[in-house]
């Protein structure tokens, strides 16, 4: 409630205040956020009409603010466009809550805002109860009266208005109550401030909230605010007296039935006469029903016969359930499961009534023995294709191995006169045997694929931004060749690379991203020649876009690099295009040079140049070495209308700590307040003034203008708090202040920042990261465990655990598994089953997986998935250890290849400094780090799909939603 909308009348203010106590005292309201203006109202007018003495009710002063109304909506019926709401000769017993008298004008009055919305709010209610009461429509009657008050921009606010008050009038009609909860969901954008009102109005009357979410869910298409009911029921659901109320209508929707739903299905998507189609159709549902036996048909007389498909009203009543003890309701259950098979569509919310079942916390156990004596009739002798299929449902939700392994036998008894049909991939084609697997044998079919990739024309490659036949061709046969025929791989890939120097604009351009996966490959000629395209691009863009051309100069420079000198990797460099634009990675690999190298590059650029950045950034990597005349150049770079290039030469004076370079900043005059906006050279040039502060070259007192004390906080301030608490948090936790570490562990885990921190490539949260690097002890770990609870799909699992490994703490990922395998709730043991396989212990992952053996189910699954995770964490760890041992360059390349394929995020938290290897892995380890990110990615979208190996279910069903 907005206090301005009331006039601050001390006395009726308080009167106010003490109504709104009251009702919070009463329990009528959970707070006062949900005191609408409206409802302030209606209890002010309640309170009055026990207090009057003048005969006036509470009920006649109603009938006045609607006559009011009524002739205000007849002024707009008639086109009248002044004093709309101005009346005369105003009652004296008139509330002067809802009136004010027209300045000047003692003897005319008009409503108040808030009067005038209130008596609009009546107005609508008195017209559905006319409608009602002459067995009119109560929607087209609602739409009918709030025509002329859209006129006066009061629909919303009016439609509001009267919901509010017929949810708060025990005596309303509960029609009233629907048509307008129903109108209410049809409105644009209400305001959002209204979600606790309506969730207060929805405490107060939980039954016409059902009601309208039948008449909304039962239509067709949903309503543009439909959620706000939704919403607002399952705020509520866990008050006993709320859930009472719900129960009725959830037992009754999860009976509800069409049995046309699949004529209908059939009809729309007809291939032929729909006559004909609606015939045959009709005809098989006769036939289904008609073969039911007594036990079925004891289920079928349970279900409610509709018009419309229910399926959105099923689904509805199964999300409401959710987090609510499900033995009440094991009967509705079945007839639904019943109802889906006997009328199957692709529409139906079969997953979620599975997902309800399986997700189960409350009551799993006793819902479990309800839904098995369900489903052992449904499947008793005699049942047809129809019953035998809800049974089979019922045995699959369950989760344990001994349903799965029942569901699995009726399945084989359903099926067995259907084809067999064995998985199959593109890339089997190519290599029946999976490559990456370091023990797998040479395939069969490998020779012919070597043969047609020696045929393949390198010039069809790479023409287009996306993939022609060509292109995923040579990704599916890929890895099967450099496995099993890697001399074929390495020659096609060094021909392809061989022609690139040869092609023209957007073939060019695509063929050279392709390059830098094959750098390993190019030798020293053509180096040469790659090196001399770069250069020539900034002449003649040979057809490439402006918008790219830098970026291809630069790819062709970085895939040739290793083979070019200092001096051309340099005039590669100074080529580019843009050099506002240089690639971070690529000046991370160029070779340093000597100092006199690099200092004789700076001279020959005019500072007004911005490639003189470039050295100046690669003399920044030699911190300890002596830069001959850097200090007799330095006013001049200081001097440079370029910040990076002022930047870069701040940071050099700075950390080398050159007197003379030192001196020359000093004598620069230069100040960070003369840097706008922000940059890295404030805080380079403020430590350089710092450091010559330090060595006595100049006075403290006397840098404290030119510096940015501020420039840290400034940093800090720009860091999201709760990022910046976390760290703070985890701190605590390893000193004597652990508990309050805890706490604020625990507050921030519930909360998200703007700013996201994280850690590897991978991408690992830094909440996680923190929790896991806290100090071990038994608060901690249960907020780990809650964490791994909470994880909604696999790939949040993956990150969990590769957390746990990056922070040294594996051995409590076996402990969660332990802990969890100790559950009687399959969801806990497919968890448990899943984090072992994302773990990087081997041995836990296989003995795991070992005692969930079995031919289908939530548990096999789980585990099937688990072995799957294990293997490529070991075939990834194999074909590393190739790279790392590789001899030649073109060992190192087929290594990567398979690497490439199955690596995932453990590999970055177990190696968090740069590996060492052979000269040849040293020299081309850039070109797979640089696609790792892409891995893991790919990773991430495959795993966001799954839980515990299986499709994921809607959020609303898992914990953290209940």
């Amino acid at each position: 409630m907005s206090p301005e909308r009331l006039k601050p009348n001390k006395s009726s203010h308080e009167r106010l205040l003490g109504i709104a106590l009251t009702l919070l005292d009463a329990d009528t309201l959970e707070s006062l956020e949900a005191l609408s203006v409206t409802w302030l109202l209606f209890e002010h007018l309640r309170m009055l009409d026990r207090e009057r003495s003048d005969g006036h009710s509470a009920v006649e002063f109603a009938d006045m603010l609607q006559a009011h109304a009524r002739d205000i909506l007849a002024r707009v019926r008639s086109e009248v466009t002044d004093d709309l709401t101005v009346f005369d000769k105003l009652e004296p017993a008139a509330e002067g809550r809802f009136f004010q008298w027209v300045k000047g004008e003692p003897h005319r009055y008009t409503l108040r805002e808030q009067g005038l919305t209130y008596a609009l709010g009546l107005a609508v209610i008195e017209e559905l109860r006319t409608a009602i009461r002459n067995g009119r429509d109560a929607q087209e009657a609602l739409q009918t009266v709030l025509e002329p008050i859209a006129a006066l921009h009061q629909t919303a606010d009016a439609t509001i208005a009267a919901l509010t008050i017929a949810c708060l009038d025990q005596k309303m009609p509960e029609q009233i109550s629907v048509a307008l909860l129903v109108g209410f969901a049809q409105l644009q954008n209400p305001d959002d401030a209204l979600t606790a009102s309506v969730k207060g109005l929805a405490l107060r009357r939980a039954r016409v909230f059902c009601k309208a979410c039948e008449v909304l869910w039962i239509a067709p298409t949903p309503a543009p605010n439909a959620d706000w009911l939704e919403n607002s029921l399952h705020a509520i659901k866990r008050h006993p007296e709320v859930w009472m109320e719900m129960q009725p209508f959830l037992d009754k929707w999860l009976r509800y039935w069409w049995p046309d739903v699949r004529v209908d299905y059939k009809v729309q998507h007809a291939q032929s006469s729909l006559d004909d189609e609606r015939r045959d159709a009709e005809a098989e549902r006769d036939r289904r029903i008609n073969s039911l036996n007594e036990v079925e048909r004891e289920y079928l007389s349970r279900l409610i016969r509709q018009q419309a498909s229910p399926h959105r009203l099923i689904q509805l009543a199964l999300q409401f359930c959710s987090g609510m003890p499900l033995e009440s309701f094991a009967s509705s259950l079945a007839c639904a499961s019943f109802s889906m098979a006997l009328t199957p569509t692709p529409f139906s919310p079969h997953d979620e009534l599975s997902s309800l079942i399986l997700f189960n916390r409350r009551d799993w156990l006793a819902t479990r023995d309800q839904l098995l004596a369900h489903a052992t009739r449904l499947a008793s002798p005699g049942t047809s294709v129809a019953g035998r299929w809800a049974a089979v449902t019922l045995l699959r939700a369950t989760g344990t191995l001994v349903d799965s392994a029942k569901a699995h036998k009726l399945v084989l008894e359903l099926t067995k006169d259907r084809d067999r049909f064995t998985s199959w991939r593109r890339v089997e084609s190519y290599c029946a045997t999976d490559p990456c697997d370091p023990d797998s044998d040479r395939p069969d079919n490998i020779d012919d694929t070597a043969c047609k990739y020696t045929q393949l024309d390198v010039g069809q490659l790479k023409l287009f931004m996306g993939m022609n036949e060509h292109d995923h061709f040579v990704e599916s046969a890929l890895p099967g060749l450099v496995r099993f025929s890697p001399e074929v791989a390495v020659r096609k890939h060094r021909e392809f690379l061989t022609a690139l120097p040869n092609r023209r604009g957007l073939p060019l351009r695509q063929a050279t991203w392709a390059a830098l996966n094959d750098a390993a490959l190019i030798d020293s000629a053509l180096a040469t020649r790659l090196l001399a395209l770069s250069i020539s691009l900034s002449r003649d863009h040979a057809g490439v876009d402006n918008e790219s051309v830098g970026h291809v100069q630069q790819a062709l420079l970085l895939a040739a690099l290793p083979h070019l000198s200092p001096q051309e990797q340099f005039a590669g460099v100074e080529a580019i295009s843009d050099p506002n634009r240089i690639w971070l990675e690529l000046l991370r690999l160029v070779k340093d040079g000597s100092p006199s190298q690099l200092m004789d590059v700076v001279r020959l650029h005019d500072p007004s140049d911005l490639r003189v950045a470039v050295p100046l950034v690669l003399a920044g990597r030699m911190d300890n070495e002596p830069f001959p005349g850097f200090a007799s150049i330095l006013p001049a770079l200081l001097a440079s209308p370029h910040t990076l290039v002022r930047s870069a030469a701040l940071h050099l004076a700075g950390i080398t700590g050159d007197p003379e370079a030192l001196e020359a900043v000093v004598a620069s005059g230069w100040t960070s307040w003369a840097v706008s906006p922000p940059t890295y050279e404030h805080i380079r040039g403020s430590v350089a003034l710092i450091e010559a502060a330090r060595i006595g070259m100049v006075a403290a007192h006397e840098i404290l203008p030119r510096i940015d004390l501020l420039s840290g906080a400034t940093a800090l301030r720009r860091r999201a708090l709760r990022n910046f608490g976390i760290y703070i948090a985890c701190a605590l936790t390893h000193s004597e202040m652990s508990s309050k570490g805890i706490e604020l562990l625990t507050l921030l885990q519930e909360d998200t920042s703007f700013v996201r921190v994280q850690y590897t490539l991978a991408g690992l949260p830094l909440e996680a990261v923190a929790l896991w690097w806290s100090a071990d002890g038994v608060s901690v770990n249960r907020l780990r465990f809650a964490r791994l609870d909470a994880c909604s799909n696999d790939q949040e699992l993956a990150l969990e655990a590769a957390t746990a490994i990056y922070t040294g703490k594996a051995a409590i990922l076996k402990a969660y598994v332990d802990d969890r395998l100790s559950s009687l709730l399959p969801v806990d043991l497919a968890r448990a089953i899943t984090v072992a396989g994302f773990s990087n212990d081997e041995r836990l992952a296989s003995e795991v997986a070992a005692n969930f053996a079995g031919d289908e189910g939530l548990l096999v699954t789980a585990a099937r998935s688990s072995q799957y995770a294990m293997e490529r964490y070991r075939w990834s760890k194999h074909w590393f250890n190739k790279m790392l041992t590789s001899s030649t360059a073109e060992d190192f390349w087929t290594a990567s290849v398979l690497f490439l394929k199955v690596v995932d995020a453990r590999f970055p938290a177990e190696h968090q400094d740069e590996p060492v290897g052979t000269e040849v892995f040293n020299t081309w380890w850039w070109s797979v780090e640089r696609r790792l990110k892409q891995r893991f990615d790919r990773w991430a979208n495959k795993r966001k799909k799954t839980l515990f190996g299986s499709k994921v279910p809607d959020p609303i069903y898992l914990p953290q939603a209940q």
